[in-house]
């Protein structure tokens, strides 16, 4: 695990790679992603389910009511695909998000972070509007967090939807 940052930061882990599926054989058309997660069909029911689970790793999470805020689906400017991001809220912060990547018609878990200290308003998409990350090229991610930054290597903005 890579945990960016140090106390009162935002802290960010790439999950470590293990298989898909810790019961079955890999998938050979699934790539290793997390401990315990899977390649999934994106549906707004397994989004919520495995930012839950994804998030609830944290062990500085341990004993907090966790409440998914909806999916956002945005675009991944740099791997020009979409993306699917699911923040979750605890006592009315922002605590933790979650990000999904495409694979072909299936998604998977791509990053979760921990916000320290949590985030009092998460960007959010209007009507007409997409939430676009793209990689922060050399910008730290770190106390003081940025409000442009979403993830430890990647930054938000909202634009036009196409």
């Amino acid at each position: 695990m890579r945990v960016i940052g140090g106390i009162g930061v935002m802290v960010a882990v790439a999950l470590a790679l293990v298989g898909c599926s810790l019961v079955a054989a890999p998938d050979p058309d699934c790539p290793p992603v997390d401990e315990g997660g899977e390649c999934f069909v994106p549906t707004e029911q397994g989004f919520l389910d495995h930012a839950l689970e994804s998030a609830g790793a944290w062990p500085q999470l341990d004993g907090i009511s966790l409440v998914p805020q909806g999916v956002i689906e945005g675009f991944d400017e740099a791997a020009n695909q979409p993306t699917w991001i699911v923040p979750m809220v605890a006592d009315g912060s922002v605590v933790a998000a979650s990000r999904f990547l495409a694979l072909d018609d299936r998604v998977r878990l791509g990053e979760v972070v921990l916000y320290q200290p949590p985030r009092q308003s998460f960007p959010t998409p209007g009507d007409g509007e997409r939430l676009v990350i793209s990689p922060a090229l050399g910008r730290e991610c770190v106390d003081p967090v940025p409000d442009d930054c979403l993830f430890a290597e990647h930054l938000w903005r909202l634009e036009p939807a196409p």
